[in-house]
């Protein structure tokens, strides 16, 4: 019963991890694109909304390899504990 009482929390300590790192590497995005269509030349600024450039960027990250690197949140610290009670027995 223990163990899956430590499964529970562990699964809702993990999600939220996951769901601050998301949030954190989404903003890192955003800065990122909104100070790539500040570089750009008036006349490519004028073509594309600044809102408009940054959503498209952010829909393209969003299909990206980070979302599923983020995955690794849950799937490293459940290996490392496999490993753990492995060499502890």
């Amino acid at each position: 019963m223990q163990f899956v009482r430590f499964g529970v929390v562990a699964g809702l300590l993990l999600s939220l991890v996951y769901l601050l790192l998301s949030l954190y590497l989404r903003s890192l995005r955003r800065e990122r694109l909104e100070n790539d269509w500040a570089g750009l030349d008036a006349a490519a600024q004028a073509q594309t909304e600044r809102d408009a450039y940054v959503a498209a960027g952010l829909r393209r990250y969003e299909r990206g390899l980070w979302r599923w690197l983020l995955l690794l949140v849950y799937v490293l610290p459940g290996l490392a504990l496999a490993w753990l009670v492995y060499v502890v027995n």
